[in-house]
């Protein structure tokens, strides 16, 4: 897992190499720490909200069903891999959608309601300014061949959060006010079914808007985040840019997902490989010095204190970072799905990548330092 910068790739017309490097990518150990703390902040927090406001998580579903927790010698590997495979690079997608889903479900109390708003806005906020930052790692090794520090990624997400948060927020208030029209109709089944039944028609029409608004901005969601990471525009621009980008290009889009996905349970089957092998290894230069019975194994369940606590803790900390890898790889191949349709459609070369302007070097000191001099 190496963040040496990849060397840059000629214009071609063939997408495959660009695709292709997304693993490469999404293994840059910055990339896989921002990944690592974003899908522990996100998992934890909506953990607290589900047991507040009463509604159920997926995480631990999530947990159990990690290839890093197949076992080698496990009879039914062959069976579990491929679900195991499927769940893992899903993860990131399911955490993001789960409360946003649960939020436009009908029919569920109102603390339930407000648990899942609350999830969403957690979820959002988490993932655009971790996200933003993988993106800005992605885009500035592929693209100029150049690296980006953590603090750096963060700092450049940080300072655009508000057009982040706000180009969906904005897009789910408008599917807001349609199916407010929809509700004028449930207020009238309670005094006046008759006119309800006529306007039948109103909350199903809002309904087909809102699937197109809602699907276009799970569609357009991660070309956001591309957008702000590569181009560092405003929201007119971030909204404008990844909806025409996703509508333009929606079947070559999704060709570009495909093959991800594709790309992307290789690269799980070499991140669990690669995780096993060092774990195995470590515990097997251990054991050169000390018997089983002595001392830890990283391979020891998490116990309540003692050796055995403080393997599982540090084997833990390297299986959360290797599961990290799934919203790493997310990110950076949407990143390069946005570099190849801004390439398609507007001739943007791969390597255009927005830097910020850097603060100019106050001319003061240095003359007052050359005129001390003489």
């Amino acid at each position: 897992m190496s963040n040496a910068p990849l060397p840059p790739l000629p214009r071609s017309t063939s997408p495959w190499p660009w695709l292709a490097r997304a693993i490469s990518a999404a293994s840059d150990p910055r990339a896989l720490i921002l990944a690592a703390i974003a899908m522990f902040c996100t998992a934890r927090v909506n953990e607290s909200i589900a047991t507040a406001f009463d509604f159920p998580g997926a995480n631990a579903a999530q947990e159990s069903t990690s290839l890093t927790a197949i076992a080698i010698d496990d009879p039914r590997i062959f069976a579990a891999v491929p679900h195991a495979l499927v769940t893992t690079l899903l993860a990131p997608a399911q955490s993001i959608l789960q409360p946003l889903i649960g939020l436009f479900t009908a029919d569920i109390p109102a603390k339930m309601r407000l648990g899942y708003l609350l999830s969403t806005l957690w979820t959002l906020v988490v993932f655009s300014i971790f996200g933003t930052a993988i993106a800005r790692v992605v885009v500035v090794r592929l693209g100029n061949a150049e690296r980006v520090g953590i603090v750096p990624a963060l700092r450049f997400s940080v300072s655009r959060l508000g057009t982040l948060l706000s180009a969906p927020l904005v897009v789910i208030g408008v599917a807001t006010g349609i199916a407010l029209f929809g509700a004028v109709v449930g207020l009238l089944n309670r005094v006046a079914p008759g006119i309800a039944s006529a306007l039948a028609f109103v909350p199903l029409v809002a309904g087909l808007l809102n699937a197109v608004i809602l699907l276009g901005l799970v569609a357009a969601w991660p070309l956001m985040v591309a957008t702000v990471a590569v181009e560092g525009e405003d929201f007119f621009d971030v909204i404008s840019r990844s909806y025409s980008y996703a509508r333009q290009r929606a079947a070559q889009y999704l060709v570009y997902l495909l093959a991800c996905a594709i790309l992307g349970m290789v690269g799980l089957v070499l991140v669990a490989i690669f995780v096993k092998a060092a774990l195995g290894l470590a515990d097997w230069s251990i054991s050169l010095g000390a018997p089983a019975e002595v001392g830890f194994r990283f391979s020891d369940e998490l116990g309540t204190g003692g050796p055995a606590t403080i393997g599982a803790f540090w084997s833990g900390i390297v299986v959360a970072i290797a599961n990290g890898w799934s919203a790493s790889y997310l990110f950076a191949c949407t990143s390069i799905i946005y570099l190849l349709l801004r390439q398609d459609i507007d001739g943007s070369e791969m390597h255009e990548i927005y830097a910020p302007a850097q603060p100019e070097a106050d001319p003061e000191p240095e003359a007052q330092a050359a005129e001390a001099s003489e």
